[in-house]
């Protein structure tokens, strides 16, 4: 139903925007009120041909992608061994050295690091949110990622790749463990 809401909101912007840019030639020349139906109709069948394309688009995309990797919201949690503030410092020293990182930002006083992914050809963007706990001593770390914007229906398994690359990261440098 979510999937559906966010195709009929893009069916209704596409329409309109391809409906007045289609227009706009006989707008000039019969005026604007004798072309406002005929600019509504463009406009409808413009958008409906962009939607079809962009479902089956989605459609493709969902059967190539197994199902674990098509979720928008990506989710890993870890146990280490360490005191909670070296953890946190090492981890962002980690996270701002990977190259798909844009930004991050360490709240030390929250035990958060948040970071925002570079734009792709696969998704616009993602956030990263990192949150450290300590636990009998031993720190648990639970990472985050989801589209930065709220209107992406397919990031491509992204943000997929991107927490495992992170997961595997802080396995290798700092010896986690996956829960």
């Amino acid at each position: 139903m979510k999937m559906l809401k966010k195709f009929f909101v893009l069916f209704l912007v596409m329409s309109l925007s391809a409906g007045v840019l289609l227009s706009l030639p006989f707008a000039l020349r019969q005026g604007i009120s004798a072309t406002a139906v005929r600019a509504f109709s463009y406009g409808i069948l413009a958008g409906f041909i962009m939607i079809l394309v962009f479902m089956g688009f989605y459609f493709v995309a969902n059967r190539l992608t197994p199902s674990e990797q098509r979720d928008l919201l990506q989710r890993r949690e870890l146990l280490i061994t360490g005191g909670l503030p070296r953890i946190l410092d090492q981890c962002y020293q980690l996270l701002k050295s990977e190259r798909f990182v844009k930004r991050a930002d360490l709240d030390e006083g929250q035990g958060i690091i948040t970071a925002k992914t570079r734009f792709s050809w696969a998704c616009p963007g993602e956030k990263i949110t990192i949150q450290f706990s300590a636990e009998d001593g031993r720190s648990r770390i639970v990472i985050t990622s989801q589209p930065l914007w709220r209107t992406t229906m397919v990031d491509y398994g992204k943000n997929f790749k991107n927490v495992e690359a992170l997961q595997k990261l802080f396995r290798d440098r700092l010896g986690t463990t996956p829960l």
